[in-house]
């Protein structure tokens, strides 16, 4: 016994380094089977409240690392998810867990620490009515003309995030090509969804496009047509880029001789602006541009097709009248409130101020 212990303590230094060495390979060996992998796994976002929506995109992956012998990380990983429960929600920025189920990777498979919070700015939904505008993509074919677009609904009730809505007046829809149309034809579409925007009152928008061949026979522009409004609300004065239209109309040759502005109405519908007397404001804006001109032949037993409008849109500009404005004024007096000392929360046209001229 004493001649092995005696033998171990021989050149003692030099064993143990020799040992050290051997330790260090064979761990180095070890590791050489081994692998570390980072996974970027998508994000779902579960049981999002309906009235909130994001400020900007969260993000759609976590990165996750996991570790394991070669083989063993050589797994499938496209059904692999992480989970984030918004049940809990608010407005403002906030920190929410993402959630990772261990049984989606294999038990031999070490799963590493990962960043499980994902922070998310959410804003206030609120629903708003605005004006359709369709997108037209291409021209007609050469000998065509491009005439009367009629839109319905040409207006729609839309919900998404209030910054985003705040200064919206129209959207548009998905692109409408003519680059082939040589008829009048009614195109089935939707808005073209952004910014989380989705619509509300309708399953479709129909637009109506006109395309004819000009037939100088059977034709005849019919101008001086009076515009009129309807829903015009009684406390505003209203002001108008072009008081009448000028309509582009076929139908028999001797009976379009007799035709006259009164035989039309052209309108538009302007019952989606009122004032505020609370506010003292013009809501939702006090300054319209490119509102459709609608127009009907009051004839329906003689066939006549209106084949264009110019202008087929006009811009519109509010004011309050001075008396409704005064009783606002008084009102407000009466509750304590100095005329036009609105708080900003109260004031969400104030921004609004400013609009070119007609």
């Amino acid at each position: 016994m004493n001649s092995i212990i005696q033998k171990l303590r021989e050149d003692w230094k030099a064993k143990f380094v020799s040992l050290l060495l051997a330790g260090i390979f064979w761990i180095y060996v070890q590791e050489l089977q081994y692998d570390t992998v980072s996974l970027s796994v998508p994000i779902e976002y579960i049981h999002q409240p309906e009235n909130l929506f994001w400020k900007s995109d969260p993000p759609r992956f976590v990165k996750i690392v996991v570790k394991g012998k070669k083989e063993d990380t050589k797994f499938p990983t496209s059904n692999l998810k992480a989970v984030v429960d918004l049940t809990e929600a608010k407005i403002g920025m906030h920190g929410y867990n993402i959630q990772f189920d261990r049984k989606q990777i294999p038990d031999k498979i070490t799963l590493g620490n990962f960043d499980n919070v994902v922070k998310i700015d959410f804003d206030r939904g609120v629903r708003k009515e605005v004006w359709v505008k369709p997108l037209i993509q291409g021209e007609v074919p050469e000998g065509y003309k491009l005439g009367r677009i009629v839109i319905n609904p040409n207006r729609i009730i839309v919900e998404g995030p209030a910054r985003t809505l705040d200064d919206i007046r129209t959207i548009n829809t998905r692109p409408i090509v003519i680059s082939d149309l040589k008829e009048t034809f009614t195109f089935h579409t939707q808005i073209a969804s952004e910014n989380q925007i989705k619509m509300l009152n309708a399953a479709d928008i129909q637009v109506t496009i006109t395309v004819y061949k000009q037939d100088t026979t059977n034709e005849r522009l019919v101008d001086n047509i009076k515009i009129d409004m309807l829903g015009k609300d009684p406390a505003l004065n209203v002001l108008l880029s072009s008081n009448t239209v000028k309509a582009y109309v076929r139908g028999d040759g001797e009976y379009l001789k007799k035709i006259d502005p009164s035989q039309f109405h052209a309108f538009i519908n302007l019952d989606g602006t009122r004032f505020i007397a609370k506010t003292m404001n013009i809501l939702p804006f006090d300054y319209e541009p490119d509102i459709i001109v609608n127009i009907k032949f009051l004839y329906k037993d003689k066939k006549v097709e209106i084949l264009e409008l110019i202008p087929a849109t006009i811009s519109v500009r509010f004011s309050v009248k001075p008396e409704f404005l005064k009783r606002a004024e008084e009102g407000a007096v009466k509750e304590g409130k100095p005329p036009g000392e609105i708080p900003a929360d109260e004031n969400p046209n104030q921004k609004n101020q400013g609009n070119p001229p007609l």
